[in-house]
């Protein structure tokens, strides 16, 4: 029998974060410092085991204020222990405005170990491959400090709100 394997979930970000730092237009722009808030939104689309692992996709939606303006659809893959440990997952589209350029980037993510019930954590983040206005765009952050919030009426499954910072790059 075929058992998914946990590095499957979480191999993709990972790549991404090398494709970015080995970009030659991320080595030669200057870099700029990016903070806000951010506040998410998700949709629990699968829930499956891997031994005694569970694994949850969900369909996340996070909205930026800040440097950052705008929203970003992604994908976010939760690993849960049974030790009450947490490792994230996250890849998506951005679209919206960074440093006053606008356009549509992707962001990839992992973070964890989070402890369960702590309510934080942090998740390291890559973003590139921009479009239009944000053509050029590379870069890195985290997402920190977030507070487990009670689902609200946009957000089927409970919010997660918290602050962002982040060191970008656009160059053209």
């Amino acid at each position: 029998m075929n058992k998914p394997d946990i590095k499957q979930y979480l191999v993709r970000p990972f790549s991404v974060l090398a494709m970015v730092f080995a970009s030659p237009s991320a080595q030669g722009a200057r870099p700029i410092a990016a903070s806000g808030a951010f506040y998410s939104c998700r949709c629990i689309l699968d829930v499956n085991a891997v031994g005694n692992i569970t694994i949850v996709t969900s369909s996340i939606t996070i909205a930026f204020t800040g440097m950052l303006s705008g929203t970003l659809v992604a994908t976010e893959v939760d690993a849960f222990y049974p030790n009450g440990n947490l490792l994230v997952s996250i890849s998506g589209t951005f679209s919206g405005t960074v440093a006053g350029q606008s356009g549509t980037a992707e962001i990839s993510g992992t973070g964890g170990p989070i402890t369960r019930g702590s309510g934080t954590g942090m998740l390291d983040w890559v973003i590139g491959q921009g479009t239009l206005g944000l053509a050029g765009l590379h870069g890195h952050g985290l997402f920190q400090q977030p507070i487990f919030g009670p689902a609200i009426e946009r957000c089927s499954e409970g919010m997660v709100i918290g602050d962002y910072s982040a060191r970008i790059q656009l160059g053209h």
